[in-house]
């Protein structure tokens, strides 16, 4: 099987991998949440180690178990602890500190708290600057967090000088190529897309690609990582063709390594999700066999079923992308199968199966032009049929209630298009009335 990308994509990658996950929702009774799928997510800031921790400060272990088990605000309060004990330690201007303030300020704002977390970060800089000069390693971290923290508020226009500045700090210190410039491109290219720079922002996934290149080299599977990211990148922005192109690249790849039959799973299905995105115009070259769809997802299953090294976690995971794929094509009975599958694992396992509510396997959001004024958000109720369906759209709330039609009708449409896994009641699916999806409105003014 013989593959190239498509000729409106100007690189030229060659592998592609597994890393990187199908779907899998965590939606509320009502509010339900992206999906996986379709945003290539940024890296949040790691709570980093302290070299000058004093001996009863909380260590970064201690920080991130309590921030997994018990949540941002748990985690705060003992990174707030760390940071009280260095300043008693060293004083409040001394270098040492810094490390726990950021960590500090990475909590703030997983907690929430931008306006903290920013200022945080911003006393962070001041004190690196003054202590190390502008080029000081620590910066780094500070930068990046900052640009991160305006992301995550949705404001990319603010975002995008901190995550340059954290970019060139990284190159300063750690030359043009290394693996951690990755997640910064990345963010670079979230923010490029945020303020309506497409060209720019594929031109930071182009150089993703190269930088991946050279610190991992061609043909390896940390590299393919990259490639599987880029992918999805291009299907987000929905260029399908592209994003075909790559995941058949990642399944030409994988095949080669017997021992990745995980990974090779996880590949068929990025391609057959990939493939339900391309358009049905007279334009459009059907798809070879091996890179359609159908034939991807019956291959994936095939493997799937034929696997007996993966553990019962493993294989309820890539169960559930299963289904979600086999939803995507319209095999609402195989995916019903899959579905009774994975309930069977995660009861073996004491868990609750995702089934309660519907989750979206796909949704498709352009980039929404900022309006006139500070910005607000769009709340809208639908119903979804047993199909996994979106009906009876309607914006429940607009805050400012001013937003033109335009975000309005965007919404609509997305969710009008999208496919989610239905509810199921005993194996069953169900239709589910009063779900709910909430989409920010970035102001020209945020």
């Amino acid at each position: 099987m013989q593959l190239s990308i498509p000729s409106h994509a100007s690189f030229k990658p060659r592998i592609l991998s597994w890393a990187l996950a199908l779907v899998c929702v965590t939606a509320s009774a009502m509010e339900l949440s992206d999906p996986a799928s379709v945003r290539e997510s940024v890296m949040p800031p790691i709570i980093a180690a302290d070299p000058a921790r004093p001996a009863q400060a909380p260590n970064e272990i201690a920080i991130r178990s309590v921030l997994d088990e018990d949540g941002a605000d748990a985690g705060l309060i003992l990174a707030a602890r760390a940071l009280d004990a260095s300043r008693l330690a060293y004083g409040v201007k001394d270098a040492r500190t810094l490390t726990p303030l950021i960590n500090q300020a990475h909590l703030r704002q997983r907690g929430g708290d931008t306006a903290g977390a920013l200022k945080d970060y911003r006393a962070a800089i001041d004190l690196a600057e003054a202590s190390g000069g502008p080029r000081d390693a620590q910066l780094f971290a500070a930068w990046y967090g900052t640009g991160y923290a305006y992301l995550a508020a949705n404001q990319p226009q603010a975002a995008a000088p901190a995550l340059e500045t954290a970019l060139q700090l990284h190159r300063i210190n750690h030359g043009l190529y290394s693996a951690a410039q990755l997640e910064i491109l990345h963010a670079l290219a979230q923010s490029a897309r945020g303020i309506g720079k497409i060209e720019d922002a594929d031109e930071l996934q182009r150089r993703r690609i190269e930088v991946a290149e050279r610190v991992h080299g061609t043909g390896t599977v940390p590299v393919t990582q990259t490639y599987v990211a880029v992918g999805r990148w291009y299907r987000e922005i929905g260029r399908a063709e592209s994003a075909v192109a790559l995941h058949g690249l990642a399944v030409q790849t994988l095949e080669r390594f017997p021992k990745e039959q995980s990974g090779l799973i996880q590949a068929l299905l990025e391609l057959a999700v990939s493939g339900t995105g391309r358009r049905r115009d007279m334009d459009e070259m059907p798809l070879l066999p091996a890179l359609r769809p159908t034939n991807a997802v019956a291959r994936a299953e095939k493997l799937l079923d034929e696997n007996k090294t993966l553990t019962p976690v493993q294989h309820a995971d890539l169960r559930l992308r299963l289904g979600d794929a086999q939803q995507l094509i319209g095999r609402q009975d195989a995916a019903l199968r899959s579905y009774i599958k994975v309930r069977e694992l995660f009861a073996a396992q004491g868990k609750t199966p995702p089934f309660d509510s519907p989750a979206f396997i796909r949704l498709q959001l352009p980039v929404i032009e900022p309006v006139t004024g500070p910005g607000g958000f769009l709340l809208a109720e639908f119903d979804v049929d047993t199909k996994g369906r979106a009906s009876n759209i309607r914006i429940l709330e607009a805050q400012p209630s001013s937003l033109p039609a335009g975000p309005r009708n965007t919404l609509s449409n997305a969710l009008k298009a999208s496919q989610l896994r239905p509810k199921l009641d005993k194996n069953q699916p169900v239709a589910a009335k009063g779900m709910r999806y909430r989409l920010a409105v970035r102001g020209d003014s945020a």
